[in-house]
C-alpha cells in the first residue's frame, strides 16, 4: 500500500500522509519524496533550487544514459521545439511522480545517483537504496547496486587496513559473488577463505561504532554474508557479542535469521544450523545484557522477535524466543524501552506465527500486570494502553493512538508545532516524529527515526525533539527516548551541541537532587544521564565529525571531569552510577582524537573501577592513544571480549 496522497495545487507534487508505519513501501516513499522536497527549498549552499520537475528531467536523462547531461542531436531538436520539450517534461514528471509513490529498489538507486550528483552533502543521510535494505533488515546486491569492474576486484580485496567505505565495497563484492547463481556458495567460500576472516573482523569493528548509516549497513552486510559461510563466521560473531559494544552485533544475527525467512529455508539443514546457533546465543543474552553499555537498545529482543514460529512458538513444542521476551517484559529491573519492545514482540510473533488466539490470554495477563505496576512506574500505563489497542484491533502494529489522555500524547502534539518542514511532508513528518518517540514497539520506533534521517530533514526535526526535553510535563522515560533519537539522527551542528550540553547538565542536576536509595526514581535519573552522554558519543564519535567533536568536548569537558570524579567516588561507596561510567567511557573513547591528553587521564581513572564493561571500554579508548604521535582511528582498534565466567 502506497502513502495516501492529496493533490495540493493541481500539479504532480502531492502532499504525503503516512497511513501505516509498518508498511515499508510507505516509509521508502516518504524518504524519497522528502529528499526531493529538500532540494526544492534552496537550503543547500551552492545549489540552486530544484523543483520536482527539474529532478524528474534529470532522472529521465540519467535513465536514458545521459547522466552527464551531454546533449545529442535529439536534444537539440527538442530544444528548438518548445511544444515537444514541454510534452516530454510533463511525461517525465508524471512518470517520476508515480515512482515516488511506489519506489522500487532500482528507482531508489537511480534517484541516489541523481540527487547525490547535484547535492553531495546529502550523503550524510546515507543512500535511499541502502535505507530500504535497513528497513528489510537484510542486505542483497539488488539493494546496493554497487558495480565494480571485475578487473579491480583483486586490488580492492587486497587492500590492507582499508577505510570503512572500502570495507563496505569489499563486502558488497563478496556478497555479489555468493549471490551469483552460476556459482555454488561453497566454492566462493573456498576461494576467499583466507580473506573472509579479515573482512568479518573489519565489519564488526565498523558496525560497533556510532550509528551512522555505514555502521548499520556493515552489520547487515555481515549478517547477509554469514548465512553463506556460517561456520566461518560463528566464533567471531559469538566473541563480538561479548565485547562492551557487542549489543550492536545482535543486528547481524537478526539479518541472518531474516535472510533464512526470506528464502523460506527454516526447515532446511542450513536453516536448522542457524536455529541451533541463534538459540545458543539468546540463552546467554540475559547475562550479556548485564554487561552491556546500552541495555535499553534491545537488539537482542529484536532478534528474538525475528525468530520464525517454526523454530520457536507454543505450537512448535518449545517457545524459547517467546520465553526470553516474556522474561524481559516482566523484569522490573529492565528499562521501559526493553519491556515495551518485549511485550509488543510477544504479540507481533503471535500474529506472524498465526497463533494469536493462543497468545491473547497470556498477553492480556501481561497488560493487567503492567496496569497494576503503573502507579509506581511512569510510562508503563502507556505501554499497557497501546498494547491493549493492538489486541482489540487484532493487529501487530497500529498507526493511530488510543485516547488514553496520557501526558506524552499532548507533549508530542505540542512539540510538532516546532517542526520546520514544508506543508507537503508536514503531516507525514508529524506522524513519524510521534512514532520515533512514543512508539513502544522498538523495531518500528527505530524505523521511524531512520526514515526521518533518510529523508534529509533530521536537522529540522531537532527543534521539536528539543521541545520535548524542555517540556515540564515530559517524564524521564520520554526524555530518554528523545535523546536516543537525537543520537541516531547524526546531526552535529551547533544547535545539536547546545541541546545535548543542556540535556547532559540538566540530567546530572536531577541525579544530584534525587535521593540515592536504590529507588526507581534515582535509577531512571541515572539512565537519563546515560542516554544524554551516549547521544553525544553517537553524534560526535563518528568518523568525519572531528571539528564538531572538538566543539562539543569544549562545551562538555568541565561536566565530564566532574562526572569522572563522581564515578570514582561512587565506585568506592555504592556503585549506583555504573550506567554513567559506561556511557562516559563510550563518549571519551569515541572522541579521544580531539582532546587526547585529557581523555587519556580520564580513561586511566575509569579503567580502575570495578565494573568490567567500564574497564574494558576504557582500555579500548586507551588503545587508540597508545602511540605518542598519532591517535588510532576507531575502526582500526579491536574490542576485547569481556570475561563473563
Amino acid at each position: 500500500m502506497s502513502p495516501r496522497i492529496d493533490v495540493s495545487d493541481g500539479t504532480s507534487e502531492r502532499v504525503v500522509h503516512l497511513t501505516d508505519v509498518s508498511d515499508l513501501l510507505q516509509l521508502r516513499s516518504y524518504a524519497a519524496t522528502a529528499r526531493v522536497v529538500f532540494l526544492g527549498t534552496g537550503r543547500i549552499p551552492g545549489l540552486r533550487r530544484m523543483t520536482q520537475n527539474d529532478i524528474a528531467t534529470e532522472w529521465t536523462r540519467y535513465k536514458k544514459g545521459r547522466g552527464r547531461q551531454q546533449k545529442t542531436d535529439d536534444d537539440v531538436n527538442i530544444d528548438n521545439d518548445g511544444e515537444e520539450r514541454g510534452r516530454l517534461r510533463r511525461n517525465a514528471s508524471s512518470n517520476f511522480s508515480k515512482r515516488l509513490e511506489q519506489p522500487s529498489i532500482e528507482f531508489l538507486r537511480s534517484l541516489d545517483v541523481v540527487i547525490l550528483r547535484k547535492a553531495p552533502a546529502m550523503i550524510r543521510a546515507g543512500g535511499l537504496a541502502t535505507f530500504a535494505a535497513r528497513l528489510e533488515g537484510v542486505q542483497s546486491g539488488i539493494n546496493v547496486g554497487v558495480e565494480v569492474a571485475p578487473e579491480f576486484h583483486a586490488t580492492l580485496l587486497g587492500l590492507q587496513n582499508p577505510e570503512p567505505v572500502v570495507v563496505l565495497l569489499q563486502a558488497n563484492i563478496l556478497l555479489a559473488e555468493f549471490e551469483d547463481s552460476s556459482r555454488h556458495p561453497a566454492d566462493v567460500e573456498i576461494q576467499y577463505r583466507d580473506f573472509l576472516p579479515h573482512l568479518v573482523d573489519n565489519l564488526i569493528r565498523i558496525g560497533c561504532l556510532p550509528p551512522t548509516p555505514y555502521s548499520v549497513d556493515a552489520l547487515i552486510l555481515l549478517g547477509s554474508l554469514s548465512r553463506y559461510a556460517l561456520p566461518l563466521f560463528q566464533e567471531r560473531l559469538s566473541t563480538a557479542l561479548r565485547t562492551p559494544l557487542g549489543f550492536r552485533v545482535w543486528r547481524a544475527l537478526t539479518a541472518i535469521v531474516l535472510a533464512v525467512r526470506q528464502r523460506k529455508e527454516e526447515s532446511l539443514a542450513s536453516g536448522q544450523a542457524v536455529r541451533h546457533w541463534v538459540k545458543q546465543q539468546l540463552r546467554f543474552s540475559d547475562r550479556l545484557r548485564n554487561h552491556s553499555l546500552y541495555p535499553a537498545r534491545s537488539l537482542d529482543l529484536e532478534l528474538a522477535i525475528a525468530v520464525p514460529a517454526a523454530w520457536s512458538s507454543p505450537t512448535a513444542g518449545e517457545d524459547w524466543a517467546g520465553a526470553l521476551l516474556h522474561r524481559r517484559a516482566t523484569d522490573q529491573s529492565a528499562t521501559l524501552r526493553e519491556r515495551g519492545t518485549a511485550a509488543f514482540g510477544l504479540w507481533e510473533r503471535a500474529i506472524d506465527g498465526e497463533y494469536a488466539d493462543l497468545a491473547r490470554g497470556p498477553v492480556s495477563e501481561l497488560i493487567k500486570s503492567f496496569e497494576e505496576e503503573a502507579p509506581a512506574r511512569p510510562g508503563l500505563a502507556w505501554v499497557a494502553g497501546t498494547l491493549a489497542q493492538n489486541l482489540r484491533e487484532g493487529r501487530k502494529i497500529v498507526t493511530s493512538w488510543p485516547a488514553l489522555g496520557d501526558p506524552c500524547q499532548q507533549v508530542m502534539h505540542d512539540a510538532a508545532s516546532h517542526l520546520d518542514v514544508p506543508d507537503r511532508i508536514r503531516a507525514a513528518t508529524e506522524t513519524l516524529l510521534q512514532h520515533a518517540v512514543i512508539k513502544n514497539a522498538g523495531v518500528y520506533r527505530r524505523r521511524a527515526i531512520d526514515t526521518l534521517r533518510a529523508g534529509g530533514w533530521a536537522a529540522q526535526v531537532i527543534p521539536a525533539l528539543e521541545q520535548v526535553l524542555l517540556d515540564p510535563r515530559a517524564e524521564a522515560w520520554l526524555r530518554c527516548r528523545v535523546l536516543f533519537a537525537i543520537g541516531f539522527m547524526q546531526e552535529r551542528d551547533e544547535h545539536v551541541q547546545e541541546v545535548l550540553r543542556q540535556a547532559s547538565e540538566d540530567s546530572w542536576k536531577r541525579v544530584g537532587t534525587t535521593r540515592r536509595n536504590k529507588s526507581h526514581d534515582f535509577r531512571v535519573r541515572v539512565l537519563e544521564l546515560h542516554s544524554a552522554l551516549f547521544a553525544v558519543g553517537d553524534c560526535f564519535g563518528a568518523a568525519g565529525a572531528e571539528r564538531s567533536a572538538a566543539q562539543v568536548r569544549e562545551l562538555l569537558d568541565q561536566l565530564l571531569g566532574e562526572l569522572v570524579e563522581a564515578v570514582k567516588e561512587d565506585n568506592r561507596l555504592g556503585k549506583d552510577l555504573v550506567p554513567v561510567s559506561r556511557a562516559l567511557t563510550y563518549l571519551l573513547g569515541t572522541t579521544a582524537h580531539v582532546r587526547p591528553a585529557r581523555t587519556k587521564e580520564w580513561l586511566e581513572t575509569l579503567a580502575q573501577v570495578d565494573d568490567p564493561a567500564t574497564r574494558t571500554m576504557s582500555n579500548w579508548g586507551l588503545s587508540r592513544l597508545r602511540s605518542a604521535d598519532r591517535v588510532e582511528q576507531a575502526h582500526e582498534v579491536e574490542f576485547d571480549a569481556l570475561d563473563l565466567e
